[in-house]
């Protein structure tokens, strides 16, 4: 079972639109953890205009296929040098709806870095359109 299937299970959701918003949540922690697997690294060491430039695009091109673009507010612009993303540390999983197509996903999560210990991240999501657009994001 890939992991995105994994942590949607073990969190007992039994709707089928709250499971696929999860999935989608899930699977943009999974898509920014990949990109840290390189940004990370990068942002601790001396790194170019141009590297820094690129990584950021990378990371904007997957807010695009995951957020409900209308505002760039939440779009990234510049990497991180702690992992936050690793779905392997989402410890729990919430979902609850309005019965309306809009969604509220909480994820309780460890990051690796002591700074972030212990993290929740709370994100709105449309599923109107069909297709789960995170349109928030709450700390």
């Amino acid at each position: 079972m890939d992991p995105i299937t994994s942590i949607v299970e073990n969190a007992k959701i039994n709707d089928d639109n709250a499971r696929t918003v999860a999935a989608h949540v899930v699977g943009y922690f999974a898509a920014m953890h990949e990109l840290e697997q390189v940004h990370v690294p990068l942002a601790r060491r001396r790194h170019t205009q141009q590297e820094f430039d690129e990584a950021v695009a990378r990371q904007v091109a997957v807010f695009r296929r995951y957020w409900d673009a209308h505002d760039d507010y939440w779009a990234p612009i510049d990497i991180g040098s702690e992992e936050r993303y690793n779905p392997q540390h989402i410890r729990d999983l919430a979902v609850v709806t309005d019965g309306n197509g809009s969604f509220v996903v909480t994820l309780d999560y460890e990051a690796a870095e002591a700074v972030m210990a212990n993290r929740r991240a709370t994100y709105l999501v449309s599923g109107k359109s069909g297709t789960p657009k995170i349109v928030n994001e709450f700390y």
